[in-house]
């Protein structure tokens, strides 16, 4: 994703990761509907106008858009045109779920997409945030988010214990299994912490990784297992908790659980937000669980 940003008197001209747009140099009436940018703005302090009416639950430090000032934007993928077109917003920051209705927002307003590249995090992530500190004048708020990663992370690194620490990123919905490995959209434990993959034979990851059975997991023998409840951040009633599902012999007998190193993430912040905010809250959750271990 290019930093560039160039000003002029009224306008700025900005290259996201489509090409160069020309956007207002003050953004009053901002629409975001891409979560990860919601996420990393609201830690920057940038006032959001209207958002999508989310089909999941935001996370609890987001909660505040669920309020009836911020217009309703219709959803991340069917946006309401005619909302928009009454509001005449300065500025929509789509992508994300929202990247198919690009052009026809763009009809509307100056329509940018700025969603980081999880093959290149951390990197993709602190441009990003960056990127949006200039684009808000939000440089020096941005600036201090980054070194507060990069600190979080080095601190995290530090902790890592030199043995069991194979590791493997799962998501369970549906009582199914998916795994991720590094480069992939949850690879922030490989590229990011250092955790060594447990398994190597991944093929290429959409967003809901690959199929995966216990028996396979069983094989991995992870000593760390980080795992995603989907079907609680997406609200789904009648699923089994994540818990439940890998509540068996094959997965008990991991080095994982035998180690008591299985590690819930909030799903609501990792599943739907995954900005800025949801990373520094991981990695100091794993930072002070990989501290009690050293104790």
């Amino acid at each position: 994703m290019s930093a560039n940003v160039q000003a002029s008197s009224a306008t700025i001209t900005v290259t996201d990761n489509i090409g160069p747009h020309q956007i207002p140099a003050h953004v009053k009436k901002l629409i975001v509907y891409n979560p990860e940018i919601l996420d990393t703005l609201h830690a920057l302090g940038v006032h959001v106008a209207g958002v999508p009416k989310v089909e999941t639950s935001l996370p609890a430090f987001l909660k505040e858009y669920d309020q009836s000032k911020y217009l309703n934007a219709g959803s991340m993928f069917e946006p309401d045109f005619e909302a928009l077109s009454r509001f005449k917003p300065d500025l929509i920051i789509a992508g994300g779920r929202t990247t198919r209705a690009d052009k026809e927002l763009s009809k509307i307003a100056p329509t940018l997409n700025l969603d980081a590249d999880m093959k290149q995090f951390p990197d993709s992530l602190l441009k990003q945030t960056i990127k949006l500190g200039q684009i808000f004048g939000k440089q020096q708020k941005a600036q201090q988010l980054v070194k507060e990663f990069k600190q979080e992370v080095a601190k995290t690194q530090a902790l890592l214990p030199k043995q069991h620490k194979r590791a493997l990123f799962i998501l369970i919905t549906g009582g199914r299994l998916s795994a991720f490995g590094p480069g992939s959209r949850f690879g922030f434990i490989y590229n990011t912490l250092n955790f060594t993959p447990a398994l190597t034979q991944l093929k290429s990851m959409g967003p809901h990784g690959n199929l995966i059975s216990s028996e396979l997991l069983h094989q991995a023998n992870p000593d760390w297992l980080f795992v995603l409840d989907r079907d609680a951040a997406i609200g789904r009633k009648d699923a089994k908790p994540a818990a439940q599902v890998l509540n068996n012999p094959l997965v008990n007998s991991t080095n994982a659980a035998k180690l008591k190193h299985i590690v819930y993430v909030n799903p609501a912040e990792m599943y739907v937000a995954g900005g800025i905010t949801t990373y520094l809250h991981a990695i100091k959750n794993i930072r002070q669980i990989l501290k009690k271990q050293n104790q």
